[in-house]
């Protein structure tokens, strides 16, 4: 009852301040989700909260009638379909007519609480996600006793979360540039530790991903007239870029596809992919090819 009558206000004070309909509702176990045909912004909404909870605070009586068929032709009601025979009619004066068959508090003040939780774009109009009443309650509690971890494990006020949080993401931002010009800087040194003028190099590097595969792969090129780089995916299963100075990759994946299950593609210079086998078994047939 908390929620549905919490859904009128709101539905409400939309049609009347901005003129669009509900067309869609759902009362789930998260809130309430209600579709409007038009769009809202952030500070609209905000204000209709802020409103939705003066209707609360101000504790007006909801009046449920069926009104006789000559005063019902009289109303400016919101209703989703046109409808036959009596209509239930809950009022809330100053904020929502609504045909409604659904149960309801007797006063606003009996909802306590509405919340807003999110608003996003849908089907050329929004999307509201809202929660009132005893779920207002148990979400606010839930969001602040993580807020409390949250700070805990960032040893800052609760009110600094978000700027540890920003400080946090900008230094592990900073790590992962170290981390990716370190691993560069390493895989320049492997290749520079191969000879030049080789037929074939095929070698395994752990903890690759795509890009470092094809760039290790372009460093080698130059060493070897065909380049096979692994990287383990685990059981057997490769990630792998094969670079061939001929343009036969393309060929040459395909027989990856028939012996060693792989699936990729790419150019006549490069392709990339995965592949399963032992690394052994996979040395083996890339070096019987030169």
């Amino acid at each position: 009852m908390q929620n549905h009558a919490g859904e009128h206000i709101v539905s409400g004070l939309i049609h009347q301040k901005y003129g669009f309909d509900n067309v869609g509702f759902h009362m789930g176990s998260d809130g309430i989700t209600l579709d409007i045909n038009g769009e809202l912004t952030k500070e609209q909404v905000e204000a209709i909260e802020e409103e939705a909870n003066r209707a609360v605070q101000d504790n007006i009586p909801i009046q449920v009638t069926i009104p006789a068929k000559d005063v019902l032709k009289q109303m400016d009601y919101r209703s989703k379909k046109a409808l036959e025979g009596d209509v239930r009619i809950v009022e809330i004066p100053g904020i929502d007519v609504c045909a409604c068959c659904g149960t309801h508090p007797l006063k606003t003040g009996e909802i306590h609480l509405i919340k807003i939780l999110s608003l996003q774009n849908y089907k050329g109009g929004g999307r509201i996600l809202m929660v009132a009443g005893m779920r207002a309650l148990a979400d606010y509690a839930g969001k602040h006793e993580s807020i409390i971890e949250i700070s805990h494990l960032l040893s800052a006020k609760t009110g600094e979360v978000c700027e540890a949080v920003s400080r946090l993401q900008k230094e592990n931002a900073d790590l992962k540039f170290r981390l990716v010009r370190m691993k560069k800087e390493l895989l320049a040194v492997k290749a520079e530790n191969f000879g030049a003028d080789k037929d074939v190099i095929c070698v395994q590097e752990p903890d690759l991903n795509g890009n470092e595969l094809r760039e290790y792969a372009n460093l080698l090129i130059q060493k070897a007239k065909r380049v096979l780089v692994l990287s383990d995916g685990g059981d057997d299963r490769w990630r792998y870029v094969l670079a061939d100075g001929n343009g036969k990759a393309k060929e040459l994946g395909a027989e990856i596809q028939t012996l060693f299950d792989g699936k990729g593609g790419g150019s006549p210079a490069m392709i990339q992919g995965t592949m399963t086998g032992t690394f052994k078994d996979i040395q083996q047939w890339i070096e019987t090819h030169l």
